[in-house]
């Protein structure tokens, strides 16, 4: 069963990955419990399915501008950024679930509370920069979109530029 709550380790808070979360349900991480581990996240139906480039929506469920979008994902590859396309779902009434996954379909997930979204959102993107160590570019798609923009707004402009930050 796929835990609802966020990893934390050295009280510290992470975002799950297959692999930690194959290290709390099984101990180890051998191919065996990592192919048992996908099966229990395919299983679950928590997680939004995996995103193309062309199927990238606004919060309204516009598509993307696919010229600008391509070119800003060449040019985050040609500068060595971690891609990462972002999801929103709704869990329940208390918290949704905050999915990410790169080209080659790593996943990246945490817990978010629905009162207290944009706050979290925000402590969240931190948290991810600080644990990937390196500079992160985020496709949007769908719901979060209306989020990010209201952190960017606050922030004027980019919400975080670089891990040195922190």
């Amino acid at each position: 069963m796929i835990p609802q709550h966020n990893l934390k380790k050295n009280s510290q808070n992470l975002f799950w990955t297959t692999h930690s979360l194959c290290e709390a349900l099984y101990g180890s991480t051998t191919d065996t419990n990592t192919r048992a581990t996908e099966r229990e996240i395919e299983k679950s139906g928590i997680f939004p399915g995996y995103l193309k480039e062309d199927q990238v929506i606004d919060h309204s469920g516009r598509a993307t501008k696919k010229l600008v979008l391509f070119s800003v994902i060449n040019r985050s590859k040609v500068k060595r950024h971690l891609v990462l396309f972002a999801q929103l779902k709704k869990i329940d009434d208390k918290q949704s679930l905050l999915f990410l996954h790169d080209g080659r379909l790593g996943r990246r997930w945490a817990f978010l509370e629905n009162d207290n979204l944009i706050d979290d959102l925000k402590k969240w993107l931190q948290i991810l920069v600080a644990q990937e160590q390196r500079n992160i570019t985020l496709i949007p798609s769908g719901e979060v979109v209306k989020w990010l923009c209201e952190i960017s707004k606050d922030a004027g402009g980019l919400i975080l530029e670089s891990f040195d930050e922190f």
